[in-house]
């Protein structure tokens, strides 16, 4: 993903993002909303090239509810390099659980 310097001094960002993956567990498929905040650093990140990440590299991907909010911990992290970072992922596959990976 492109970054750009946070020149501007932007401290903390907040978005949500659906992704539609397939659960090996389930085995269905279940659509999740990831929420992802984060104290910003340096970087700021291409918002078109973040949109492509969730639309183009997550959707229809064999993931767990809990793989699929490591993934996008791992990802974001090493592109934004946050001073902090919380994912969370809310499925609509069961009843009401959050899966947060924070750091």
């Amino acid at each position: 993903m492109r970054t750009y310097s946070n020149d501007k001094g932007i401290s903390r960002m907040k978005f949500t993002a659906p992704a539609t993956v397939f659960c090996p567990l389930g085995p269905n498929y279940y659509r999740a909303m990831v929420t992802c905040e984060l104290e910003l650093g340096e970087k700021i990140v291409d918002f078109l090239d973040l949109e492509a990440y969730f639309k183009r590299d997550l959707n229809g991907k064999e993931l767990t509810t809990e793989n699929l909010c490591d993934e996008v911990f791992q990802t974001l992290k090493s592109v934004y390099e946050p001073k902090h970072i919380r994912v969370t992922v809310m499925s609509d596959s069961h009843f009401s659980i959050e899966t947060i990976k924070e750091a």
